[in-house]
């Protein structure tokens, strides 16, 4: 059978699996907020198979992404936490898709991704904990991006001079 006849007939069965699971979530368990975060699982599982059927980075990168986003709108809703504890971990799911190609295809511009978002994650976690207040979070914040932005000018003109 054809890759793509598999993937047609996989995509047919999740939304069918996705309207049921919507409407037993809607009218039996009637837990309304449900419905993002299993349609997300849906698609990364549809994009998981992409992925490996046909060794794509993208699909790889979009399967974890939305993995991982719906895991955690499940934990936010689950345990009923109000979105800013959360934001930091949404952007969390940004970093593990780059890492995930970077593991698979080592490709390294994904491996600085995923530093970024680490940092990032990491700044964000430490100010949520109360260890920062905003303006040194705000400071550490900018130095950090003038110092990326600085990286990246100096590449770009290295890599002119070089062509």
């Amino acid at each position: 059978m054809k890759k793509s006849k598999i993937l047609l007939f996989f995509a047919i069965f999740l939304v069918i699996l996705y309207i049921i699971s919507f409407f037993i979530n809607i009218y039996v368990i009637i837990l309304k907020e449900y419905w993002f975060s299993i349609a997300c699982f849906f698609v990364g599982l549809y994009s998981f198979l992409y992925a490996t059927m046909f060794k794509l980075d993208s699909s790889v990168y979009y399967c974890v992404l939305t993995i991982c986003i719906a895991v955690i709108s499940f934990c936010q809703y689950y345990f009923n936490y109000d979105i800013k504890f959360y934001y930091p971990f949404y952007l969390l799911s940004f970093a593990l898709p780059s890492f995930a190609v970077f593991a698979l295809f080592r490709q390294k511009i994904h491996f600085k991704i995923f530093a970024f978002f680490i940092v990032e994650c990491i700044l964000l976690i430490v100010y949520k904990f109360k260890y920062l207040d905003i303006v040194q979070m705000l400071l550490i914040n900018i130095f950090y991006l003038v110092l990326i932005a600085l990286n990246i000018t100096f590449r770009i003109k290295r890599n002119l001079k070089e062509n």
